[in-house]
């Protein structure tokens, strides 16, 4: 859906418009689509919605956001996200990718349905691949206007999702059971994950999704590396505009206890490799 909106608005001559240091396919559906690709910088690791803002220009078609944003975890609310609305063109489509919206705390970021009835351009994305635990189904659906919808349909490639897919979805929106203890343990992990970091010298930005980013410093690809070792799989996010950044996922607690002790154990042999080229 993400590149349907592109190939159903953008062209050669347009530009699409999103966030540096955001979800990488967003570009790529701009990119794909022919249009110029129009990145708008972050302030503190989340979107400046009031410098996209400035970048919006007559031959902007798209905009796209993800909210909680992915890889930062960051988010804005709807309070800043309806001053924004109201500053974008009526002809300007905003795409607004919610993959990772049911872990946020912040109940004023789960209100963009309502938004979407006072915004006539805005198309809300959602997935079953996060809380619900269907990634491997690869699922989601739209929130759009009929005609946006109909146009989108008409390019979209048959049997693009499976029977098994749609109905597991369907049985997957009755299962309140499953997403609140998700989202309640989550949200305790997170925090504890968090804490955990921030006591090890780092500096997690405030997340409002299933993941925390850190900056680890010059040598994050390394860290990494040596986390791998130790059977803790971290994302390092070079690739994604942050070459000093990474983003750990929440787990359960004995994996995020796991997490820490082997990062506590790589900033040790760090810290003695240090001392020994001092010498």
């Amino acid at each position: 859906m993400i590149a349907l909106a592109a190939r159903v608005l953008l062209r050669a001559g347009l530009q699409g418009l999103t966030s540096e240091g955001t979800y990488a396919p967003f570009s790529v559906a701009i990119r794909a689509s022919g249009a110029e690709l129009v990145l708008a910088p972050q302030r503190n690791f989340a979107y400046d919605l009031k410098a996209m803002v400035k970048a919006i220009t007559p031959k902007t078609g798209v905009i796209y956001l993800a909210n909680p944003n992915n890889p930062t975890g960051s988010a804005f609310g709807r309070e800043e996200f309806d001053e924004f609305l109201a500053a974008v063109p009526d002809g300007v489509l905003v795409v607004l990718d919610e993959a990772y919206i049911d872990y946020a705390v912040r109940m004023d970021l789960r209100q963009s349905v309502e938004a979407y009835r006072k915004w006539k351009n805005l198309l809300i994305l959602r997935t079953f691949s996060k809380v619900y635990g269907l990634a491997g189904l690869r699922i989601g659906y739209a929130i759009g206007r009929p005609e946006l919808l109909a146009a989108m349909k008409k390019l979209k490639t048959p049997f693009n999702t499976s029977g098994v897919a749609q109905a597991a979805a369907l049985a997957a929106l009755d299962d309140n059971e499953h997403v609140t203890r998700c989202i309640e343990t989550n949200a305790a992990e997170r925090k504890r994950l968090s804490e955990g970091l921030a006591k090890l010298g780092f500096h997690p930005v405030p997340s409002e999704a299933n993941f925390v980013f850190i900056v680890a410093g010059p040598d994050a690809q390394g860290m990494s590396d040596d986390l791998l070792k130790m059977g803790v799989i971290v994302r390092p996010l070079g690739w994604m505009g942050f070459p000093e950044a990474i983003r750990i996922s929440v787990g359960t607690a004995e994996e995020n206890d796991k997490c820490l002790s082997a990062m506590a154990r790589v900033i040790l042999k760090r810290a003695g490799k240090g001392e020994l080229a001092a010498r």
